[in-house]
């Protein structure tokens, strides 16, 4: 029977474990910390900077500060999506199932296999440790033919 090897997404999920959940929040929260400092340290040195700017080329301060405020603003933004982020995170319940990723794998397949299933597959681990291998989990169909 003809057969042959293709790449499949592969999903990984998370079983959240109290050790998972405070690992990902402390992540989190330095990430968060991380930003602030970044944040802290572009106040003292854009101070300084267009103080510089001042004395030495006026006409370029406007656009200096524009550019300036553009980047605090991505910092602001990045640490308003890690505190929601970590909003998220702190509402895990310990056992439930959360998506981590996608990652590819290699399958054979052949003729008459349901390739639904062949694509349905998913890793679940568990403080590091792979717990289950799920394969053919299909999503009840939603009022679709087939």
């Amino acid at each position: 029977m003809a057969r042959v090897t293709i790449k499949r997404p592969v999903t990984v999920k998370v079983i959240v474990t109290e050790t998972f959940k405070a690992a990902m929040l402390a992540s989190l929260e330095e990430s968060i910390n991380e930003i602030d400092l970044q944040l802290k340290q572009m106040e003292f040195q854009a101070k300084r900077f267009l103080a510089d700017l001042e004395k030495q080329s006026p006409q370029q301060v406007i656009s200096a500060r524009s550019q300036i405020e553009s980047e605090r603003e991505k910092r602001r933004e990045a640490r308003e999506r890690l505190l929601a982020e970590a909003q998220e995170v702190a509402k895990w319940e310990i056992g439930q199932e959360v998506t981590q990723g996608v990652v590819e794998g290699l399958v054979d397949i052949g003729i008459g296999d349901d390739l639904r299933k062949i694509m349905a597959t998913e890793i679940i681990v568990k403080d590091g440790i792979v717990a289950e291998i799920r394969e053919g989990n299909i999503p009840e169909a939603d009022g679709e033919g087939g």
